[in-house]
C-alpha cells in the first residue's frame, strides 16, 4: 500500500510534522510526499534528510498553488493531510471526491486560533467582503475556519496530544524526536562553546530559544526576562531567526540593546546573540 502525505507547505516549519509522519510511516508502507512551496524550496533544517519521494508544486506570494497540478501527483492508495488547511486538508478532500480515496487527517496546532482575534472582531458584512477579497488566497484564515467544520469528512483523524484529543477525537500520533541522534552525550559541549562563543567566559549561563519564532510562542516574554534580570553572565540564543521574517526582524528592532553579535550561521540556522 502507498500513503500520500500532504504537506500545507515545504517551505516552513509545518512540512517537520509531514516529515515525522512520513518517517513512522515508511517502515511499513510506500510513502510519498506531495504539495506546494511558498517559499524557496524545502525547508532548510530538514532539506538535507528528505529522502522521500517529493512531488512539489510551486506557491504564489498571494497564496495561489498549482491545485490542479498537485492533484494529478497525489498516487497514493490512502491520502493523509497535514494539518486542516486549505493546501493539504482541502485538496485532500476533492481529491476524496474525484477518486473516492480514503483521507486520515492529523492536526498538530489548534489552528483556529491563528487569526481568532482579528476574525472575530468582524462584523459580517465585513467577514463576507473579505473572504472574497481572499478567495484566491489558499492561505487565507476564512479557509482555516470553513475546514474546521469539515473535519467530519476525515476518515480518521490523529492528533499531537491530548488537548487537540478533546477537541477533535482521533489517535494520538505524539511529536517524537530521535533521542539516540539527539544524545547528549554524543556532543562536546565545552568544545562547542569554544568554537561558536570563543570570546565568552565559561561562566555564562546559556539560555536557548530553538524553534521558529511566532507571536504566541513567548520569545517576546523571555527577551523581556532576559533584560529584567539585567546578569551579564546570561547570554540569550533564538536558534531560527530569518532575517526575511516581519517578525523575526521587529523581535531584533525591539531588542536592539540586547543584541550583542549578528546571524552567527551555522549550516541553514542563524543564532542572534543577546548580551
Amino acid at each position: 500500500m502507498k500513503i500520500s502525505i500532504l504537506t500545507p507547505d515545504f517551505s516552513r516549519n509545518c512540512f517537520g510534522r509531514a516529515w515525522l509522519l512520513a518517517e513512522v510511516l515508511q517502515r511499513h508502507y510506500k510513502v510519498e510526499i506531495v504539495g506546494p512551496a511558498f517559499g524557496d524550496g524545502i525547508w532548510k533544517p530538514l532539506s538535507d534528510a528528505c529522502g522521500f519521494d517529493v512531488r512539489m508544486v510551486e506557491g504564489y506570494a498571494d497564496g495561489r498553488f498549482e491545485l490542479g497540478k498537485m492533484l494529478g501527483m497525489i498516487s497514493g492508495d490512502v491520502i493523509y493531510a497535514s494539518k486542516p488547511l486549505m493546501p493539504s486538508f482541502g485538496a485532500a478532500l476533492i481529491r476524496k471526491i474525484s477518486a473516492g480515496k480514503p483521507v486520515v487527517l492529523d492536526i498538530d496546532d489548534l489552528e483556529l486560533s491563528f487569526g481568532k482575534e482579528f476574525y472575530d472582531s468582524l462584523i459580517w458584512p465585513k467577514k463576507i467582503k473579505d473572504f472574497f477579497l481572499s478567495i484566491t488566497d489558499s492561505r487565507a484564515y476564512y479557509y482555516t475556519v470553513i475546514l474546521d467544520r469539515f473535519i467530519r469528512f476525515a476518515d480518521a483523524v490523529t492528533v499531537s496530544g491530548k488537548t487537540l484529543q478533546r477537541r477533535y477525537g482521533g489517535s494520538i500520533v505524539y511529536h517524537g524526536r530521535d533521542t539516540d541522534l539527539l544524545d547528549p552525550d554524543k556532543f562536546d559541549r565545552e568544545g562547542l562553546r569554544r568554537k561558536y562563543f570563543p570570546h565568552e567566559n565559561r561562566d555564562r549561563y546559556i539560555i536557548a530559544f530553538i524553534g521558529t519564532p511566532r507571536s504566541h510562542k513567548g520569545v517576546e516574554d523571555l527577551i523581556s526576562a532576559v533584560r529584567a534580570l539585567d546578569d551579564q553572565r546570561i547570554l540569550l540564543i533564538i536558534v531560527g531567526m530569518d532575517e526575511h521574517n516581519a517578525y523575526c526582524r521587529s523581535l531584533e528592532d525591539r531588542s536592539a540593546d540586547l543584541v550583542r553579535k549578528n546571524m552567527v550561521r551555522i549550516g541553514a540556522i542563524v543564532f542572534r546573540l543577546a548580551k
